[in-house]
């Protein structure tokens, strides 16, 4: 037995969205959704975490650094560090 309602398309349009924050949070969705650690080279005991790459290119772009995500990525891979920071994925 199908159930009928009226729903209007930006009403449906609203609760997916709502649906998508909740739910989709902390999974990847895409290749820059990876998790990435960033640890200070001086100071090992402080560490940062972030749910994609584009998070952690904002924090570093806050703390005034040209920071761009291929670099990142580029530093990740060969485990050299990035303006203080190893960086690495989970």
């Amino acid at each position: 037995m199908q159930k009928k309602t009226k729903m209007y398309l930006l009403g449906l349009g609203l609760m997916l969205e709502k649906d998508k924050e909740i739910y989709n949070k902390n999974k990847p969705l895409n290749s820059l959704s990876k998790r990435v650690v960033l640890e200070n080279s001086n100071n090992k005991e402080e560490s940062f975490l972030f749910f994609s790459l584009n998070q952690c290119i904002m924090f570093l772009k806050n703390k005034r650094h040209k920071a761009d995500v291929r670099m990142l990525q580029k530093c990740i891979n060969l485990n050299i560090p990035y303006f203080g920071f190893y960086c690495k994925y989970i």
